[in-house]
């Protein structure tokens, strides 16, 4: 008996070394080579970060009211054109951003008319995603006469042309999962306050621009800075879990042969780690602007149990909400997959779009 003891013992002692070693050997030798591919997997290039203006205006998801509120057009192969004969409404900018580490340019778009009012929206895209995606969202803000702002964020290809032919930001030319996005919207909220008298300025994030907005907010806010409200779109709650969540689908390995490896890479490397940069524990963040959070009761990507976790979590610190603003406090699409509100509000009646402009009308008188 006390020799069958002794070779199961030895037997468990193999299993665990030789697992050990699996376990390190893929974190810390294979986990760069799965973050490469993720990461190119991810990147906005050409295939699949331009060219969807001409697929929503197809799909009747960008209006022709917008276009020519803007005095623009769409040529043939998708990309925006503007009426030289009239005023040019959509101004270009490369814009400085700096963080701890590296000064970089971003490119962004804006629309200011101070006739209007001050009251400016700034719309932050997500993975695989440009500036055009959040152009379709600012409709609601054109529609309100607000200020607004689209941009290419941290991760968009300093190659990459867009529809007038200027670069994107020159970041990495894949996300960081808000860890220098962050610092993006930090810097379009200091123009805004150097450019605009008194302004008022509310957010509008999808995907991971809502989670980079709630890190943004997490580090920076301050009623000084003029930040009124933000609707969180379909953001994660936790940047690993979302990470092993997707690396579950990528690739036919358990999270732990992948993470740990790859976040020490990514720290080694680019000087940031997935560990670091979390959207939810907002219970040290007494202090927070509204924050509306939307998703999709069906989306697969980012799970709706985010939207759960981080609904309770501001909700533990910030509960002076009024009877008016209380009601536009969350947003859900029934049956709508991630990151799906534009195909869910034509479907819908508009219903998307009616909630972002009464919500917003709201929030910036409060």
């Amino acid at each position: 008996m006390f020799q069958k003891e002794k070779i199961f013992i030895k037997s468990l002692f193999c299993w665990i070394i030789f697992w050990s070693f699996m376990v390190f050997f893929l974190n810390f030798f294979i986990s760069p080579v799965y973050t490469n591919v993720a990461n190119k997997k991810i990147k906005c290039t050409a295939d699949n970060c331009l060219g969807n203006l001409k697929q929503a205006k197809k799909d009747g998801l960008l209006d022709d009211d917008t276009l020519t509120n803007l005095n623009l057009s769409l040529d043939q192969n998708g990309n925006l054109k503007q009426d030289q004969n009239k005023e040019k409404l959509l101004n270009h900018l490369n814009l400085i951003s700096k963080n701890n580490l590296i000064s970089y340019k971003i490119s962004l778009y804006y629309y200011y008319k101070p006739s209007n009012n001050n009251n400016w929206i700034i719309f932050v895209h997500g993975i695989s995603s440009d500036w055009t995606s959040s152009f379709l969202y600012s409709q609601f803000a054109l529609k309100k006469k607000y200020n607004f702002v689209v941009f290419d964020s941290f991760g968009v290809d300093k190659n990459l042309k867009d529809s007038f032919g200027n670069l994107g930001s020159d970041g990495f030319g894949y996300p960081t999962f808000g860890a220098y996005e962050q610092y993006d919207i930090n810097s379009i909220v200091n123009w805004i306050n150097s450019k605009s008298s008194n302004p008022q300025i509310g957010i509008f994030g999808l995907s991971m621009g809502a989670a980079t907005s709630l890190i943004y907010l997490k580090n920076f806010y301050s009623k000084e800075n003029s930040i009124k409200f933000l609707f969180s779109d379909a953001s994660y709650a936790n940047t690993v879990n979302e990470m092993k969540h997707v690396l579950k689908e990528m690739f036919p390995l358990p999270w732990f042969f992948i993470v740990p490896g790859a976040s020490l890479y990514m720290k080694l490397f680019f000087s940031y780690s997935p560990y670091d940069v979390n959207p939810s524990n907002l219970r040290n963040h007494t202090d927070l602007p509204y924050i509306s959070f939307i998703h999709g009761t069906n989306d697969n990507f980012v799970p709706f149990s985010n939207f759960n976790k981080l609904f309770k979590d501001y909700w533990r610190i910030n509960r002076n909400w009024s009877t008016q603003t209380l009601q536009y406090s969350s947003f859900l699409e029934y049956g709508a997959d991630h990151a799906n509100d534009l195909q869910w509000n034509k479907k819908n009646g508009n219903k998307f779009f009616n909630f972002l402009e009464s919500a917003s009308e709201v929030f910036f008188k409060n």
